[in-house]
């Protein structure tokens, strides 16, 4: 590169000085073209048409003229002459002559004009302005020739310093390029290389990150191995309950909508064919945990004995009637035995918020609105077969519809808010035939045909006695509404447990508060789950006491 370098340096100072040689020995004859060229450009256009309408013009006018001929290499004459001062690139045409390649044959022919003593500014003026002006312009270009002839193997010589010098520059500037090619690839690998080291920190970084990642997901799979225990054997229970799901679903709607108004052996016959036609069909029913199998081993069977169902199935159906007949259910015949079931019945399921009112109140149609609008139970007592076709006939037959998503009941003529908990419970001492058929449109449980056998209707009323009264151990009542209790409790625990597990995957955050709080609550839910076990095996053991003394 230095050499490069140098040689083109020397080889610039060579040319300059034979550049500077061979202007100096043209500096005069360039000075002069110089200043005819200028002459030419101001030349006016309009004396130039003075010429060409000339029809025999002056000696010298004609003398000048043919002497351009020359130089545009036409053959002198005034025709020639004219058509070259027509062009409209006339004056362009002097101005870009090719001054440094002139033939000696046209320098041989302007010989015997030039040699005229009357071919000067001065003579020729007197006869054309535009033809002085070229006269000028003449003498200037053969000087400039014959000179530049002169100093030609100089010119020749500088023009060989001057490619020599091209050559050079080309080679250096070659050179340069690939040094600089050079240099930007070895700034490349350098940043490259910048580049990979951080590359190389951030995986580091990364894998211990990844690393903590893996240790905290072992913790968390350990924390979490018992509830998966517990999830995929809950799972695999409903995945058993979701096969009899559909013949579950007929057989209660059954149930809650044909049950109520049949007598013990009646209904004992009704659920003997039922269990018949499910046998025999596509839909399957449970095999233990069945609403036509009994309730003892159900969750539903433990809020039973809550209510007081101990011993009477038939009392456990008409329980399971009033508990989830909706939205509107009439109780017939009713007795202070009803009453009692109903208002156990409704205090186990959570209906803690009971309206009681009579079907002779007369603000009985406000109140009816506003449990509707507040999502309330309400109870009507007394209600006659006249009140009942007056005043609920209507909604027996239950026509709703949605406004901007808020659903509403049509009710004596208007659209009343309607919150999904509400329920209508209708009692009436008469009995269901004193309504007529249209009574069936809703649900109906009488009471007459609801009583079950004595020995089990005081067998329950004893027990729920018995538990009430005995201050110093819990009973079958106590149990029953522990293990309800703490099953809400399970149930709410799992819940927050599930969405703080969420939380986590999907914030990607397991740090040490995060793995602690699920810890806690896997360790709060195995507590829950040794509690509810406990309390079961006691009340096991509870319900086995009256057999084994017996």
């Amino acid at each position: 590169m230095k050499k490069h370098k140098a040689d083109v340096d020397e080889q610039v100072k060579v040319t300059t000085d034979m550049d500077k040689a061979t202007k100096h020995e043209l500096k005069d004859a360039l000075r002069t073209l110089d200043d005819a060229n200028k002459c030419v450009a101001n030349l006016d256009r309009r004396y130039i048409m003075e010429i060409k309408t000339f029809v025999n013009p002056p000696v010298l006018v004609h003398v000048v003229l043919n002497a351009m001929c020359v130089l545009f290499s036409v053959d002198p004459s005034w025709d020639n002459s004219k058509r070259l001062l027509g062009d409209v690139n006339f004056i362009s045409s002097m101005l870009n002559y090719d001054k440094d390649n002139i033939p000696d044959a046209i320098l041989s022919k302007l010989d015997p004009y030039l040699s005229n003593e009357m071919f000067n500014k001065a003579e020729v003026e007197k006869q054309s302005i535009a033809a002085s002006t070229m006269v000028v312009w003449i003498i200037a270009i053969n000087s400039y020739s014959r000179m530049r002839k002169l100093v030609k193997p100089k010119l020749d010589i500088l023009e060989g310093a001057q490619a020599k010098l091209r050559s050079l520059v080309a080679d250096f500037s070659e050179c340069k390029k690939r040094l600089d090619d050079a240099d930007k690839v070895s700034s490349d690998i350098e940043e490259t290389i910048q580049a990979r080291i951080e590359d190389k920190k951030q995986l580091e970084v990364d894998c211990h990150a990844l690393n903590l990642f893996l240790t905290q997901g072992i913790e968390m799979l350990k924390l979490l191995a018992t509830e998966q225990e517990f999830m995929s054997t809950h799972v695999a229970s409903m995945l058993e309950y979701e096969a009899t799901l559909v013949g579950e679903a007929v057989v209660s709607a059954a149930v809650k909508t044909y049950a109520g108004v049949f007598t013990p052996p009646s209904r004992h016959l009704l659920f003997e064919a039922w269990r018949g036609d499910v046998s025999s069909q596509t839909l399957r029913v449970h095999a233990t945990h069945s609403i036509v199998h009994g309730y003892a081993s159900q969750t539903i069977g433990l809020w039973m004995k809550a209510a007081g169902q101990f011993h009477s199935r038939h009392n456990q159906h008409t329980a399971y009637i009033l508990a989830y007949a909706v939205p509107v259910v009439v109780l017939t015949s009713f007795s202070p035995h009803m009453e009692s079931l109903l208002l156990n019945v409704m205090h186990v399921v959570g209906c803690n918020s009971l309206v009681t009112k009579s079907a002779l109140d007369k603000d009985l149609g406000h109140v009816l609105e506003s449990c509707m609008a507040m999502g309330q139970q309400l109870i009507v007592h007394d209600v006659t077969p006249a009140l009942y076709h007056a005043v609920f006939r209507e909604l027996v037959e239950w026509t709703t519809e949605w406004v901007d998503e808020t659903e509403f009941v049509v009710y004596q003529g208007h659209n009343v808010p309607l919150k999904g908990h509400f329920r209508l419970i209708l009692t009436t001492h008469c009995s269901s035939c004193d309504f007529g058929s249209d009574i069936y449109a809703v649900t109906v449980v009488d009471s007459h045909a609801c009583w079950d056998e004595m020995e089990h209707v005081l067998l329950d009323d004893i027990e729920l006695s018995n538990v009430c009264n005995d201050k110093t151990s819990l009973g079958a009542y106590d149990y029953a509404r522990n293990i309800l209790d703490m099953e809400v409790d399970m149930e709410r625990s799992l819940d927050a447990l599930l969405t703080h597990l969420r939380s986590m995957i999907r914030e990607s955050k397991y740090d040490s508060d995060m793995v602690n709080t699920l810890g806690s609550m896997c360790t709060l839910n195995a507590q829950h789950r040794t509690t509810v076990t406990l309390q079961r095996k006691l009340w096991n053991e509870y319900m086995l006491e009256p057999l084994i003394y017996n």
